[in-house]
């Protein structure tokens, strides 16, 4: 409950935002995620669990157009496996099919004199950087029951939901006033233990990092 009033809060405001504001972008991208879990083999790797990204996002710009306050939705969905011992030391190939829905708020800054400008031209082009807060709800459809062993592994199917900042860097290149293209690389780190369906195995929190391509349309 306190995630949803705290988004509608932040949606409040930044659409509240938009009488003040002159320029408007509307933006999606299509990509890739991985995970980083309990159900990661090599703690050190930065890419295992492999799936799929999308997102949807409309932002408003600042006098200076370099600023843009942003209301953004993310979908991940990725499969992610491992062997764990259950209770009884009976050997489990653990599998989950995790889907993420990241709905967030945040500002994204752009290196750009054109931008500042707002006159853009083909040819042209603006590195980005940005952070968010929101909220996450996640599911999980695992193949095993929830179970404790000696190590705490709590495995739990379903649906649950938490609190989550997300990262981003990226890049813009201008078709004309109005396109451009954009890709873009996110890190999203939550409060929850449970992203991948497994809690307690090591003491962090689980994350995901994605990597995106799309379209930005400039109004």
């Amino acid at each position: 409950m306190r995630i949803n009033r705290l988004l509608s809060l932040i949606c409040i405001g930044l659409f509240s935002f938009s009488g003040f504001s002159q320029n408007q972008t509307f933006g999606f991208g299509l990509g890739g995620a991985a995970f980083k879990g309990e159900t990661s083999d090599d703690l050190q790797s930065i890419v295992e669990e492999i799936g799929v990204q999308s997102h949807l996002y409309y932002a408003i710009a600042f006098k200076d157009t370099r600023w843009q306050i942003m209301a953004q939705i993310n979908y991940n969905r990725i499969i992610a496996d491992i062997d764990v011992n259950s209770v009884n030391g009976q050997l489990i190939s653990y599998s989950t099919s995790s889907e993420h829905i990241f709905t967030s708020a945040g500002l994204r800054f752009y290196f750009d004199s054109y931008t500042r400008k707002y006159l853009p031209r083909f040819g042209h082009s603006a590195p980005f950087i940005g952070a968010h807060i929101g909220g996450t709800f996640f599911t999980n459809d695992t193949n095993s029951p929830l179970f404790n062993d000696g190590d705490n592994i709590t495995i739990k199917d379903g649906a649950s939901r938490d609190l989550a900042f997300q990262v981003e860097a990226g890049y813009r290149f201008y078709l004309n006033e109005i396109w451009s293209v954009e890709a873009n690389a996110n890190f999203r780190h939550g409060t929850n233990d449970l992203w991948d369906g497994i809690g307690g195995h090591t003491e962090f929190n689980d994350w995901i990092v994605s990597l995106s391509v799309g379209f930005a349309i400039n109004l």
